[in-house]
């Protein structure tokens, strides 16, 4: 019998230990800049995580448009970068039926790059990280292997995807390649209900966003997004600039500059003449007439350092948010540069602690325009508003800090859960192509049996498991009560069936024999008179390194040995292909009854 300690991916860590030695893995199919809100949140939260002390994190990201953009950040905040390269499939039609099957966002777009998951494959085999970290829930759509390499996945969401899927119907706003269709919205709430079942735990930017479903919300963690403090702060040098930004090109955006054109403005321009709105993110040119009102400044696109200039010189920022989706990444920029601030109820969703920030509703502008040069008229007013946000930010940048360390471990000791992946599901994992530089290496025992009881070089650890013996020239090797073998396998071409054989060596009674694949219960048989042989389908092994068998009966012992008996294995058989199982048809020779004293124990 051999044994060996238990890998560290298995085991608690101490308060002392910290995850001490790990190995994070954060994906993304986001780069890692600052060209959006959703860029910016998710180069948050990868500071957050590499700042883990005792963790070693690689980010598995696109490079992005700017020369060294990922790369470059990755680096400055300690990580290891993996570029992800958006590669073609090599079949001339993988997409072919999503033609027919209604897309949703980004579903084409997977389907055509494929070879970004088996990149992502080869990454986990090199590394063998303790934790993966999935940012986005699209991301899950390019690297389903994720959640098929044994290890735990924590599943970042930044809205409630299928509700935002519904509002960008109604507004005519699908994204490019996607349907505009009822079935596509169904559809994209059962992916985003998989990935969150399948998820080992799943972190959301706002208590509005917990999943619904009890098992996935005791499974769930807030963690509100929080920027660290700008060396630029605000100034108020346009006392009359009430400032917004972002990308109409984003729907909640495209609502909050309609009303601030069309309702706010004509209110505003009654109430203080001098006052006027400064929108980054809509282009002159292309805004319709409704919203060129004198009071409003459009400069469109801009620059990053535009924006900033917005931020620290204006006299307020508006937040019109009609949603209550995530966070809102211009929220926190606010705060970092502690500029005072009005906005509705909605776009503080992902920000604790935001009591005393001025509030107004969207279907009143005429007191949103007098609460804003009431606050203005009063330049004391606006500095007591200012000192508000420098509090609100140093308190949630504590609790953000603190909270990933403890979901980390929290993580790795729990270990992983087991999945539910069905065979129509997108989160199946996808083989290799044959051929070309990007295929992936099996092992040289693809498509073989393999009898891991009887050949131990496969073996990577054992317990509960005698010598080989030999009985009529045949195998024997007998288990105790309880035993387990793990075993390599080949992630990409996992063995398919089991066949497991036993001599019928048992007390009188018989003997009843329970086999788990990874914990999960895959055979239950009696052994009594007759020799037992079953074969049972192995499922859910796709991108899994490591095959742990476990062996359970009642176990007993023989008079003058000291050994507690489970059964007696004649082989336990591994194939990755049901067609070689026609070739492995065993014959038992006929056991000649026990006689001494064995009498009346046993029988054959």
């Amino acid at each position: 019998m051999t044994s060996e300690k238990q890998p560290a991916s298995c085991r608690i860590p101490s308060d002392t230990e910290n995850c001490q030695g790990k190995v994070v893995l954060f994906a993304t199919v986001v780069p890692l800049d600052t060209s959006s809100g959703g860029t910016i949140v998710c180069r948050e939260h990868l500071r957050s995580i590499s700042s883990t002390s005792g963790t070693q994190t690689h980010v598995f990201a696109p490079p992005g448009p700017l020369i060294g953009g990922s790369a470059d950040y990755a680096k400055a905040v300690g990580a290891f970068f993996h570029p992800l390269e958006f590669q073609h499939n090599r079949r001339f039609f993988p997409d072919l039926p999503l033609i027919f099957s209604h897309p949703f966002s980004m579903e084409r777009h997977a389907a055509l790059h494929r070879p970004v998951d088996h990149h992502f494959s080869k990454i986990v085999r090199d590394i063998r990280p303790d934790v993966i970290i999935i940012d986005y829930l699209f991301t899950s759509l390019y690297v389903p292997s994720a959640f098929h390499c044994g290890v735990p996945v924590v599943m970042i969401t930044l809205n409630r995807e299928k509700e935002f899927y519904r509002d960008q119907r109604k507004l005519g706003v699908i994204p490019s390649q996607a349907s505009n269709s009822r079935i596509a919205e169904w559809r994209l709430g059962r992916f985003e209900n998989e990935v969150h079942a399948n998820s080992d735990h799943i972190v959301v930017l706002s208590p509005h966003d917990i999943p619904t479903d009890c098992k996935q919300a005791a499974r769930t963690t807030v963690i509100e997004p929080m920027l660290d403090n700008h060396p630029k702060r605000w100034c108020n040098e346009e006392q009359g600039n009430v400032f917004f930004v972002g990308n109409v090109n984003h729907y909640p955006n495209l609502c909050a500059v309609r009303w601030l054109c069309e309702s706010l403005a004509p209110h505003l321009a009654a109430c203080a003449p001098e006052l006027r709105i400064t929108i980054i993110g809509a282009e002159p040119l292309e805004a319709p007439e409704t919203w060129k009102q004198p009071n409003v400044v459009l400069l469109g696109r801009s620059t990053a350092d535009e924006v900033l200039r917005q931020f620290t010189a204006c006299g307020i920022f508006i937040a019109p948010i009609e949603n209550s989706f995530g966070s809102k990444i211009k929220i926190l920029e606010a705060l970092s540069h502690a500029t005072p601030l009005v906005a509705t109820a909605e776009a503080l969703t992902g920000v604790p602690g935001s009591t005393g920030i001025p509030l107004f509703t969207l279907d009143d502008p005429k007191g949103a325009a007098e609460l804003i040069t009431g606050i203005i008229r009063s330049p004391g007013n606006l500095e007591d508003l200012s000192r508000l946000m420098d509090e609100i930010r140093d308190s949630n940048l504590d609790r953000s800090r603190t909270a990933w360390p403890m979901l980390i471990q929290s993580a790795i000791s729990k270990g992983v859960m087991p999945r539910q992946i069905q065979a129509w599901s997108l989160l199946r994992f996808q083989k290799a192509p044959a051929g070309g530089k990007k295929k992936i290496i099996r092992t040289r025992h693809k498509n073989q049996v393999i009898d891991v009881n009887n050949i131990s070089s496969h073996w990577i650890r054992s317990q509960g498991l005698g010598p080989l013996e030999q009985f009529e020239g045949c195998p024997l090797r007998w288990t105790a009560d309880l035993a387990t073998l793990t075993i390599r396998i080949d992630p990409v071409n996992p063995p398919s069936w089991l066949r497991v054989c036993a001599w019928n060596i048992t007390p009188i009674e018989g003997s009843n024999l329970k086999v788990f694949a990874n914990d999960v219960n895959v055979l239950s048989g009696a052994i009594n008179h007759r020799t037992f042989d079953r074969v049972v389908p192995l499922s859910q092994l796709m991108g899994q390194c490591e095959l742990t068998l476990r062996f359970e009966s009642e176990g007993y012992q023989i008079p003058g040995d000291d050994r507690i008996l489970g059964v007696a294995l004649k082989s336990v058989l591994l194939g990755s292909s049901w067609h070689n199982l026609k070739a492995h048809s065993f014959r038992f020779p006929r056991l000649p009854r026990i006689v001494g004293t064995l009498k009346g124990m046993f029988r054959s």
